[in-house]
């Protein structure tokens, strides 16, 4: 998986990859290529895939399955990282806003603009 890319944007490249092999007569079992996407997933999914590997039989996995809960842990990656983001923003904005109402005056009382 590139690491910009989305689970949606990878799962589309991955089945593009299985119906060109399965075309070719390879048989590929959704088993195993679920455990395939499992390997090579970002980092960032490393504690959901341990997650996916513990609590489900990846015999009974569907690729539907998978692919809901990835994109389900994207969406709050994602919202997460916005909500970071969103915050540092406005503390930066609050930081500027008092440099900018102290510029221009002087110590208090000499009543002259620098």
């Amino acid at each position: 998986m590139k690491s910009l890319e989305s689970i949606s944007e990878y799962h589309t490249r991955i089945m593009v990859i299985v119906n060109h092999m399965r075309r070719n007569g390879e048989a590929l079992s959704d088993a195993r290529i679920i455990e395939k996407i499992l390997r090579s997933l970002n980092p960032k999914f490393d504690f959901v895939i341990v997650a996916i590997e513990e609590s489900k039989e990846l015999d009974k996995l569907t690729m539907d399955e998978l692919m809901s809960s990835l994109q389900a842990h994207e969406q709050k990656i994602v919202k997460k990282d916005k909500a970071i983001e969103h915050a540092l923003q406005s503390k930066l904005s609050l930081k500027e806003g008092r440099e900018i109402s102290t510029i221009g005056y002087t110590t208090q009382g000499s009543g002259q603009q620098s």
